[in-house]
């Protein structure tokens, strides 16, 4: 199928995780947009859209972007309280999704992520880049 030039590339949890694949839980889907260039506006929409079958989004109701920001290779992010409301494993997929589809438009290495006013799981900021995380974990595979 063909990708509208309308859309772009976002990440959403699965509905129902398909292990052993790199995209067993969180998967790559598109979201049609108007605006292409304005990020915090992409960002906006993403945040507040209801993915598409098979996907659901991990953010909390409610979670909306209060400020973006580009400084070279590293995005920015403030999110309102309501990401706050996330913990453990939940707010890790959350924040991978977001990193996932900030790196995915912007082009960042990296992205720093914060709240309002209150820690992420007892952390002022979480930073997160393309290293900080494994989407597969093959480690228990045999070596050969």
């Amino acid at each position: 199928s063909t990708t509208p030039e309308t859309s772009i590339q976002v990440y959403y949890k699965r509905e129902k995780p398909v292990y052993g694949t790199m995209d067993g839980v969180i998967a790559q889907t598109n979201l049609n947009v108007v605006k292409e260039n304005a990020y915090a506006y992409l960002l906006n929409q993403y945040l507040m859209a209801t993915p598409g079958e098979g996907f659901l989004s991990p953010f909390p109701k409610g979670v909306s972007l209060v400020m973006f920001k580009q400084e070279g290779l590293t995005a920015k992010v403030v999110l309102s309280n309501r990401i706050a409301d996330l913990t453990g494993m939940d707010l890790t997929i959350a924040l991978v999704c977001l990193t996932q589809t900030i790196l995915s438009i912007t082009g960042c290495y990296e992205v720093i992520i914060s709240a309002a006013s209150k820690q992420l799981d007892g952390q002022n900021f979480i930073t997160l880049n393309q290293d900080s995380y494994l989407l597969l974990d093959d480690s228990g595979s045999s070596q050969q």
